[in-house]
């Protein structure tokens, strides 16, 4: 009897030391999606380019705040957020006649992240630009 109870014991010893040992999980992704990124490659379809301006910014900001100048110099001050899903980056200018701009989300690590823009238009067709970032 004795025996036993020393085995229940020692059982919800364990139980107890163990389930109180929760394994690590991935961070979120809006808190890894904080930061300055920049640019390390452009692919617009599959042709990578070489001479895409210095000027690239994204900098997502823990109040949710953004800036964004594309690839061209173009950008905008507004705010941003990724769907519940965890796959789309929308930017949201904070001017409301510049419309907002979707990024497909590839991947995201803490310090390298991959976003894809597709861009319809009546001149050029349909264009996908695919951006490879690092902070």
């Amino acid at each position: 009897m004795k025996n036993i109870n020393k085995i229940i014991i020692v059982v919800f010893i364990a139980v107890a030391f163990l389930s109180g040992c929760n394994e690590p999980s991935d961070p979120e992704l809006q808190v890894m999606a904080v930061g300055e990124w920049y640019l390390s490659d452009l692919l617009v379809g599959d042709q990578e380019i070489l001479d895409y301006s210095t000027e690239f910014e994204l900098t997502l900001n823990d109040d949710e705040t953004c800036v964004f100048i594309n690839h061209d110099g173009i950008g905008f001050a507004g705010t941003w957020s990724v769907d519940e899903q965890n796959s789309t980056l929308q930017l949201t200018p904070f001017n409301e006649e510049v419309a907002a701009v979707d990024f497909a989300i590839l991947y995201l690590r803490p310090d390298k992240m991959s976003i894809q823009r597709t861009v319809t238009s009546g001149l050029v067709g349909t264009i996908t630009y695919t951006y490879i970032l690092e902070k």
